[in-house]
């Protein structure tokens, strides 16, 4: 840029960089606009801004982890083993108790001889 102020420097940078957005054409910066951006803040900006993607990029992936990992158990409970039905009632699949069975034989053969 040829001598001007920082003022009119601004202006006519913000101009280049709005005709280049609207256009949706590339800019080249020359080193006296890149110290110009830096003179106003725009660098921090830029690195506070890559921070925070960062942590929300981060953030995410967290997320998608656990949420896989929850997914991969197939099962919502608290994780506490279940005893089975077999060892609670003592029987399976719905059949007779042995002491059951051996009465109804004995009261069938009391019948039937």
């Amino acid at each position: 840029m040829t001598s001007a102020t920082p003022c009119e420097a601004l202006v006519r940078l913000d101009r280049k960089i709005s005709k280049a957005l609207s256009t949706g054409k590339g800019v080249k910066l020359g080193g006296d606009e890149l110290a110009l951006l830096a003179g106003i803040g725009m660098i921090e900006q830029l690195a506070d801004s890559k921070a925070k993607a960062l942590k929300e990029q981060a953030r995410c992936l967290q997320l998608r982890v656990a949420s896989i990992r929850e997914g991969r158990s197939g099962s919502i409970s608290s994780g506490a083993p279940t005893a089975s039905l077999r060892a609670i009632d003592g029987t399976s699949g719905g059949m007779t108790p042995p002491q059951d069975a051996s009465s109804a034989r004995a009261r069938a053969r009391a019948t039937f001889g």
